[in-house]
């Protein structure tokens, strides 16, 4: 399931997920808002991953405190995501 725009939250609230991937440019939120929002809510032991071109130490501060549990700067390699994904797991 993909995950975009303004209903994101409410729509990821009811699921099980394993693992959230999540990038900060959303159409509707930006993903350190949804981040907070998904962590307050019914995700507060979700592994989340932040996924996103903005690659400034700054950046990757802001989505750590926002509870992300990882941040991966693109473009990425498919397999480091992946190990980043297992090791989350």
């Amino acid at each position: 399931m993909s995950l975009t725009a303004r209903a994101t939250a409410e729509q990821a609230l009811p699921w099980r997920l394993d693992c959230i991937v999540l990038d900060i440019m959303l159409p509707g939120i930006d993903g350190i808002t949804l981040c907070r929002e998904l962590r307050d809510k019914h995700h507060k032991h979700t592994p989340i991953i932040m996924l996103t071109a903005r690659d400034a130490v700054a950046d990757r501060v802001q989505g750590l405190e926002a509870g992300a549990d990882d941040y991966l700067v693109k473009p990425f390699d498919l397999a480091e995501l992946s190990m980043r994904v297992d090791a989350l797991l």
